[in-house]
């Protein structure tokens, strides 16, 4: 859940570089991403990001995801920064 700021989220639904997804969230909306797929986060230059985190339950919680970059794998990089402050 975002508790402040808001947030560019684009989402790769076919886990592959080209089609994408974007939408922009706020303050008290939800971050809803499948696992798996690729996708990126760009807070507003201005009020930042601010959100809290589930990914499951007891201490399997940090060993569920990891950070991959899909720079070089021809994912296009967002435009920083253009999420409105709500």
């Amino acid at each position: 859940m975002i508790c402040g700021g808001s947030v560019v989220v684009t989402t790769w639904p076919e886990g592959q570089p080209g089609n994408k997804e974007t939408k922009v969230l706020k303050a008290g909306d939800l971050i809803e991403i499948p696992t798996g797929m690729p996708h990126s986060l760009c807070c507003d230059k201005e009020d930042g990001l601010q959100f809290h985190e589930l990914v499951g339950e007891g201490t399997e919680v940090f060993a569920k995801r990891a950070t991959t970059f899909l720079i070089n794998d021809g994912f296009e990089r967002p435009t920083l920064a253009v999420a409105p402050s709500p």
